[in-house]
């Protein structure tokens, strides 16, 4: 009827081609409880592709005159384009009432060339969302909203060829409409309307919206992207970290601001945090103001008192009140109450830690002993200095002495070995003469033989001599007193040649007692030699040890 409302059952809707004539008849159908009816409507035999008919529609109701289904001469006919596959050639939508968008948008333009979204304002507290000329959009490769006017509305025509009916369909959150004045309360997610006919687009939720728009197989994607007024604030609400508290700790208290929607609203410096009883704010303070940032929060520090008990914190506007929160503000009929304040108690426990005083007696007390260990220490250090001092003087002498010890052993060494060499060098003399006298008795003995034998010729002589005595008495004599003195003198040899030997044998015992003297003193230098390097060592090693303590 002439308010919108559906008449129901009952009515005939007639399909007539051209004009409503009964030579021009096509279908009719029947409305049903929702005065809906369904017509099919067919062309004649004789359209070609690409040729169009018009139909105009009647309906009767039982009882009534037929009349025109609509009292709009325009929207009571269809004209209708036929191909053979059912398509129509192009489709294009205008974006407009928000500049600066990428516009047109057809079926062919890729999501690479279509970054730029018309930016449109959700609905205020008054739920209606009105038509102004926007300047604002949305980046989408920096995700960047631009300053500029805001509009609620954004307006799509779509231009089709042939001129078929544009299907407008909205994603959650977003709404379509017929009129530039829609409500937030009579939201539309699908439309159709004729080609060239506009629709405007506005939607309830935050964020980017897609609107699929369809006509005759093709199909576009148009982009919006949708935000939040900051005076379109209208529920508070609080939350915190913990509640329970021990005295002098804290925690994080957080402020949110909603729309009626439901969309986080940015609205600034509007309310007051207020703690009362056993809690305070940052700094011990009991007030402090508020400020929201992008994403509608705000939050703040709640501190436990010293004294254990119940505390609380209220968050309320700084002022009476304005828009949504004001005393005289009416809300819509969908719409729940605004809430304006929000309260949170905490429980404040006594604290196990301890106090400062009982921190700085403590302090002190441990200062206290720490000083006296350090003195402690110091007169320990010094102690040990003084004794290494006296150690290192001590050490220093037994080294000298030891070197002195061990320079004397050394010089005694040297002189034994100097007259060790001397006894040598007389030994060897010793032997040399015990060979001479050798030699000299071995030259004795020579001789002693060689008299003998001499003694023993004249002797044969002599007996030959005394043979023949007979003829020379005188020769006989001579002899005789030759071979007299022949055997003394070899008596005398002999007795020299025993006297050599003697001799000889007591310079060869001469000479191997010394031999056996040099022997026994070099075996005694060889000891007392090895003793005292083996004493020098062991003082060596007892003198690197010392150093090595010292130096510990």
């Amino acid at each position: 009827d002439q308010f919108g409302t559906a008449m129901g059952s009952g009515y005939t809707v007639t399909c007539y081609r051209g004009t409503a004539v009964i030579a021009n008849f096509v279908a009719s159908g029947t409305t049903n409880s929702s005065g809906v009816a369904t017509v099919v409507c067919s062309p004649l035999s004789t359209v070609v592709t690409g040729g169009a008919e018009t139909y105009v529609f009647t309906a009767q109701g039982q009882g009534l005159a037929e009349s025109a289904a609509t009292a709009n001469a325009a929207t009571n006919q269809m004209t209708v384009t036929y191909t053979t596959t059912g398509n129509i050639t192009t489709s294009s939508t205008a974006i407009t009432g928000v500049t600066g968008a990428t516009t047109p948008i057809t079926a062919v333009t890729t999501a690479a060339a279509n970054l730029i979204y018309p930016v449109i304002t959700i609905p205020g507290n008054d739920g209606l969302a009105t038509l102004s000329a926007g300047t604002q959009v949305y980046t989408a490769a920096t995700g960047v909203v631009s300053t500029g006017v805001a509009s609620n509305l954004v307006t799509l025509t779509t231009t089709n060829v042939a001129a078929n009916t544009t299907t407008y369909t909205t994603d959650a959150g977003a709404y379509v409409s017929t009129t530039a004045t829609p409500t937030a309360t009579a939201a539309l997610t699908t439309a159709t309307v004729s080609s060239v006919s506009s629709v405007y687009i506005y939607a309830k939720t935050a964020g980017l919206h897609t609107i699929t728009v369809t006509s005759g197989g093709l199909t576009q994607a148009i982009k919006v992207w949708a935000v939040t007024a900051a005076t379109s604030y209208y529920t508070l609400s609080a939350s915190a970290l913990k509640t329970s508290l021990t005295a002098g700790s804290n925690t994080v208290m957080t402020m949110t601001i909603k729309d009626q929607y439901g969309n986080t609203v940015n609205a600034g410096t509007l309310v007051t945090a207020t703690a009362a009883g056993s809690v305070r704010l940052a700094g011990g303070a009991l007030t402090q103001a508020l400020t929201t940032g992008v994403d509608g929060t705000a939050s703040f520090t709640v501190v436990g008192d010293a004294a254990a008990g119940t505390g609380t914190v209220t968050l309320a506007p700084t002022t009476t009140g304005v828009l949504a929160w004001a005393s005289d503000f009416t809300k819509l009929a969908a719409s729940a109450a605004p809430v304006s304040s929000a309260a949170l108690t905490f429980t404040v426990t006594a604290s196990t830690t301890k106090t400062v005083d009982q921190v700085s007696t403590e302090l002190a007390a441990v200062s206290a002993t720490l000083a006296a260990k350090i003195a402690a220490d110091a007169a320990a250090d010094a102690a040990a200095a003084t004794k290494a001092a006296a150690d290192k003087k001590a050490l220093d002498a037994a080294i000298a002495a030891v070197l002195d010890a061990a320079n004397n052993a050394t010089d005694a060494a040297t002189e034994a070995i100097d007259n060790g060499s001397a006894a040598t060098a007389a030994a060897q003399d010793a032997i040399d003469a015990g060979d001479a006298a050798t030699a000299a008795a071995q030259d004795a003995t020579d001789a002693a033989m060689a008299a003998g034998e001499a003694a023993a010729a004249a002797g044969e002589i002599a007996q030959q001599a005394a043979d023949s005595a007979a003829e020379a008495v005188d020769a006989a004599n001579a002899a005789t007193d030759a071979a007299n003195a022949a055997a003394e003198a070899s008596d005398a040899a002999t007795n020299a040649a025993l006297d050599a030997v003697d001799a000889a044998n007591a310079a060869t015992a001469a000479a191997n007692a010394a031999s056996d003297a040099v022997a026994a003193l070099a075996a005694q230098m060889a000891t007392a030699i090895s003793g005292i390097k083996a004493q020098i060592t062991a003082l060596t090693n007892l003198i690197v040890k010392i150093q090595k303590k010292i130096k510990a």
